[in-house]
């Protein structure tokens, strides 16, 4: 008798399980995700840790130029898989948006909470999680709007749109040097460097 209930009840909660699982999952790597990209200084420079090293001067001209190195070669690839990330969502949600405007909301969102990191962490959090987590609620309401390969042909074309993402990820590493440079001066100007 026990054996029967299980057979019968194994197929009926198996979904549930496997649907548990993947939500649970996605949940977890979108606010890790999220929490990332929304950190004001995803790289630091701790230049005071030195000072008491045999070659101070070097090992902190040394710590600059992998903090320097970082966001140029490092953050274009955070900020490119961020886009890729950004951009396969706004293509399972839209049902008849062009490429080109999913590529421009896509890196309006990734520099919204680069810019919103600067403010405030917690929102530009907020801000990054609004998109996936969207898209999982309307993913679990309605199915059918779920489209593989249209995701899949959209990311099969970012080869031919070389020069427009080239030109999102030039300004999106403007953006950020920008950002850090402004709060550089506002530090300066109104905190005496203290902050």
């Amino acid at each position: 008798m026990f054996e029967s209930e299980i057979s019968t009840a194994l197929p009926i909660l198996e979904p549930l399980m496997f649907l548990i699982l993947g939500i649970a999952v996605y949940g977890i790597l979108v606010v890790k995700f999220c929490k990332f990209l929304a950190k004001r200084d995803m790289f630091s420079l701790d230049l005071e840790k030195h000072n008491k090293d045999h070659h101070p001067m070097l090992m902190k001209a040394l710590d600059l130029l992998i903090y320097v190195f970082n966001y140029l070669l490092i953050f274009p690839i955070i900020t490119f898989a961020s886009f890729v990330v950004m951009a396969a969502i706004l293509v399972l949600l839209s049902k008849t948006a062009s490429v080109e405007y999913i590529f421009l909301v896509s890196m309006a969102v990734i520099g919204s909470v680069r810019v919103a990191s600067y403010f405030h962490e917690l929102a530009a959090e907020e801000l990054a999680k609004v998109l996936p987590l969207t898209l999982l609620v309307l993913l679990l309401a309605d199915l059918s709007t779920f489209s593989a390969s249209k995701a899949i042909n959209a990311l099969m074309s970012l080869p031919s749109y070389y020069v427009l993402l080239a030109y999102y990820l030039g300004f999106a590493i403007a953006l950020e040097f920008m950002m850090k440079i402004l709060r550089s001066i506002v530090k300066t100007v109104f905190h005496g460097n203290k902050a």
